[in-house]
């Protein structure tokens, strides 16, 4: 056994781990709800997430970092944004 690591029972089960009976089922799991922001490119982006459901679990990072790339994109831009001119 290695050290820190406790010894898992017959089941699998690492003691003082909850049971995976405790879990719901996926089917009951509640989705998240996605708000929009007013930015309409944020916005945007943040519903490219739904094209999460259903899909194999191995695109999702890919989708993921691309919807962040993009989010840091628009957040960056919004920094460089042109503004008023210094007082003097």
């Amino acid at each position: 056994m290695a050290e820190g690591f406790p010894e898992a029972d017959r089941t699998g089960t690492a003691p003082g781990a909850p049971f995976a009976s405790a879990m719901p089922p996926v089917s009951e799991l509640s989705a998240v709800v996605l708000e929009e922001t007013g930015h309409a490119g944020v916005d945007a982006e943040l519903a490219r997430l739904e094209e999460l459901d259903g899909t194999a679990t191995e695109t999702h990072a890919a989708l993921y970092e691309d919807v962040h790339q993009r989010l840091r994109d628009t957040l960056t831009a919004l920094d460089h944004r042109p503004g008023p001119a210094p007082g003097p």
